[in-house]
């Protein structure tokens, strides 16, 4: 089972990365009026050096090990990274910075707007809880900063679905380990980034209710 999982879980892997090198071509992620002069290969390169952080831990967890044993919870890890980065292109992303456009006004984010709130209008724009707009990275909502933002984030997403998969080896079947990585992936790690860093209700309690620094305190 492990071995189908690594294999399906290594293609939804790469699929992210070959969605944004397709999109964006190698000369230059460049947002609309030449903001953002930063080429494509250095988001790249990064992201793909900030990626070494989950195979670290994958190797932890598994030294020491039996060599079957070792096998088996290198490709559990490996497909853990794999269905959180699959579970961040689909959904997660767009939960996360859905409604970034509200906070922060640059152009290549002004599609980027759409926060659902559980309070109305008249609260403002600081009680946001989840965004709802960037789904599966496509459509007109995606520009080079989007992109830029998802790589920036990608490697710590599957870092955290590959921490609780290296503690719970053994101890936890593999399909709840993996679903647990999927579910973080998609939806608790983005939720919980768009309350800090996509302009969600914690990260605006300082200017909203003067409580300090929100995610800071």
């Amino acid at each position: 089972m492990f071995l189908w999982s690594f294999l399906l879980s290594a293609a939804l892997w790469m699929w992210p990365i070959a969605a944004f090198a397709q999109e964006v071509n190698t000369a230059g992620a460049l947002g609309e009026g030449g903001s953002l002069h930063v080429p494509t290969f250095w988001y790249l390169l990064a992201a793909a050096l900030a990626l070494l952080v989950p195979a670290g831990f994958v190797l932890i967890g598994v030294a020491g090990l039996e060599a079957q044993r070792a096998w088996n919870a290198a490709l559990g890890g490996v497909a853990a990274v794999g269905l959180a980065a699959f579970g961040y292109w689909a959904t997660g992303f767009a939960l996360q910075f859905g409604g970034i456009g509200l906070v922060y006004p640059q152009a290549e984010l002004r599609q980027l707007v759409w926060e659902w709130s559980p309070l109305s209008v008249e609260w403002g724009i600081g009680w946001g809880m989840a965004g709802l707009s960037g789904w599966f990275l496509s459509g007109p909502n995606v520009t080079a900063l989007a992109y830029a933002l998802f790589l920036s984030h990608l490697p710590w997403v599957v870092t955290a679905a590959v921490l609780p998969i290296v503690a719970l080896r053994g101890r936890a079947p593999a399909t709840a380990t993996l679903l647990l990585a999927l579910l973080l992936g998609a939806v608790i790690y983005p939720l919980a980034g768009n309350w800090v860093q996509g302009g969600g209700w914690l990260s605006a309690l300082g200017r909203n209710l003067s409580l300090g620094h929100g995610f800071v305190d």
